[in-house]
């Protein structure tokens, strides 16, 4: 659980997974054996993304490509996601060396700059090194 769970939910009883958010169980009408599907329906996975890809991972879909400005705290060493558009998979290892300088890779050739435009290739690596 990503936030504390709630006493009278817990997350062993709401049987989520790490990465979801229970939001809250009130009856035996929502509860469908021991699971809550509120977080899917609430709109809280929603936020919950919007936190973590655009707010730490700093990853913004724009028209003509992807933005990317990762916030990481000081204490994360790396992290990595994977993004499907159309036919292109684009995974982005964010590595966290602490160096106070910015160096972007994409399938290992350096670039400049915070922005990827969209590629018609099946996969793109993206490493960026903090």
């Amino acid at each position: 659980m990503l936030l504390p769970s709630n006493p009278d939910n817990p997350q062993e009883m709401a049987d989520t997974v790490p990465y979801t958010l229970s939001n809250y169980c009130a009856t035996a009408d929502i509860c469908y054996g021991k699971s809550s599907n509120l977080p899917w329906s609430t709109g809280t996975m929603a936020w919950l993304y919007k936190t973590v890809a655009e707010g730490i991972l700093g990853i913004r879909f724009a028209y003509d490509g992807i933005n990317f400005d990762p916030a990481f705290p000081s204490e994360w060493d790396k992290a990595s996601v994977s993004l499907v558009r159309n036919n292109t998979t684009y995974n982005f290892l964010i590595i966290n060396n602490n160096s106070g300088t910015k160096k972007v890779y994409i399938n290992n050739k350096p670039i400049e700059g915070q922005f990827i435009p969209f590629s018609e290739d099946e996969l793109v690596n993206i490493r960026i090194e903090l």
